[in-house]
């Protein structure tokens, strides 16, 4: 997105190369800082030096906690509402706590007299078991 083209809220910002995105996140916050005073007022309000203040409404690469202090200043903690949430469980994990909640079944095998392998066997129909095998 060019440096003088406006914000448009149906830009579709997945596709915008990362630089360009880091403007229009500085132009943003410049119009929000603005509505508050100077820069050099906010910086002193948020404890971001003057200059790095400038850099990130330029577009520049500051860290997160310059970020997190300018939104704390601006009282958007909206911004950082949506960062901060868990994320949504996905199927599988709904599965397996469905699974989890599942009352267990007792085992009727568990209270079976066990009989080695070879009784089973005679038992079993259509074999002739005559001990002579």
């Amino acid at each position: 997105m060019p440096k003088n083209q406006p914000y448009q809220a149906d830009t579709d910002y997945r596709s915008l190369p990362i630089a360009d995105l880091m403007r229009e996140i500085g132009k943003l916050l410049r119009a929000y800082i603005k509505q508050q005073g100077t820069l050099s007022a906010f910086a002193e309000r948020s404890g971001v030096p003057s200059r790095t203040l400038t850099r990130l409404v330029s577009g520049s690469d500051v860290g997160i906690e310059t970020l997190y202090r300018v939104l704390r200043t601006l009282e958007r903690w909206d911004i950082l509402a949506t960062l901060l949430r868990p994320p949504e469980p996905t199927p599988f994990d709904l599965l397996r706590k469905q699974e989890r909640m599942r009352p267990v079944m007792p085992d009727k095998r568990a209270n079976r007299e066990r009989r080695p392998f070879e009784a089973h066997l005679a038992r079993s129909p259509g074999k002739a078991s005559d001990g002579n095998d």
